[in-house]
């Protein structure tokens, strides 16, 4: 039996909305209103069958599922969508309420404390009837900070899904992802946002093409002659200083890695007299 949705025409003018490009905009609405979506916002699909469905490309999809992510409106683990703020918006009655817990009891535990611990949070927008009051919003504020460390790493398991995938791994590689990952998975000094959160855009698959293109680490990739702050790059995402030696060009100073010294010495030097 098909379910009925209701959406708030009012999804048009939401600040957020608006600022997204269209397959962005059309993935968010069929989150909220495809067939697995049910009053808990939070349901298995994979991703196959959401780029089934709407017609986007993986990549979009991968794309626009990061900066959700990263936005703060959706989590996505264990091929299990959870839609953040999708609580907020529900008008449940004591029935609808039962039939919420329901689902939420059904779930696989860990994704069942996930969103537990992440999504149902803001006591004062839930029905203040113990009654009828999920539990999980009568939590001790003394836990807040351990759920605050959970929600990091369920978000930083989260971008991990999204970036270590084949089609990636076969483009850049283990080693270079894992420096990707470790750099924008770097927490700010509360120890609540990482690296990737605190940035104004993101989109996945172009930060990755822009970290390739500057990596001097990839084969085939090495610069030949770095300045000191592009050596310092180098360092910073795990080279190794001994691979590289310094050379002056023109009155000024550059590092060359080792497999292309030859290039820039006098070949005569090493013929012999």
């Amino acid at each position: 039996m098909a379910k009925l949705r209701s959406v708030n025409t009012h999804f048009w003018q939401d600040d957020y909305i608006c600022e997204l490009p269209a397959d962005q905009k059309l993935l968010f609405l069929y989150l909220l209103t495809c067939p697995l979506s049910n009053i808990a916002g939070v349901y298995e699909i994979t991703r196959r069958q959401i780029c089934f469905d709407t017609g986007l490309t993986p990549e979009q999809l991968t794309a626009a599922v990061t900066k959700f992510i990263a936005d703060g409106k959706l989590i996505y683990t264990d091929n299990y969508i959870m839609l953040v703020n999708h609580h907020k918006n529900q008008k449940l009655n004591p029935s609808m309420e039962k039939a919420r817990r329901m689902i939420i009891k059904a779930l696989p535990k860990r994704v069942q404390e996930i969103y537990e611990s992440c999504l149902v949070q803001d006591a004062d927008t839930m029905r203040q009837d113990e009654d009828t009051m999920p539990a999980s919003c009568l939590k001790d504020k003394d836990k807040d900070k351990d759920k605050d460390k959970d929600k990091v790493e369920v978000k930083r398991k989260a971008f991990a899904d999204a970036l270590y995938q084949k089609v990636y791994l076969d483009k850049y590689g283990t080693q270079m992802l894992k420096a990707f990952y470790n750099y924008w998975t770097e927490l700010n000094a509360s120890k609540t946002k990482m690296r990737y959160e605190l940035q104004q855009t993101w989109e996945l698959p172009r930060r990755l093409a822009t970290w390739a293109a500057r990596d001097t680490t990839l084969p085939g990739k090495k610069n030949e002659l770095l300045t000191y702050n592009e050596y310092l790059e180098v360092i910073n995402k795990g080279g190794s200083g001994a691979d590289y030696q310094v050379l002056k060009q023109d009155g000024k100073t550059f590092w060359v890695h080792v497999t292309n010294l030859h290039k820039y010495t006098n070949e005569d030097d090493h013929k012999e007299t």
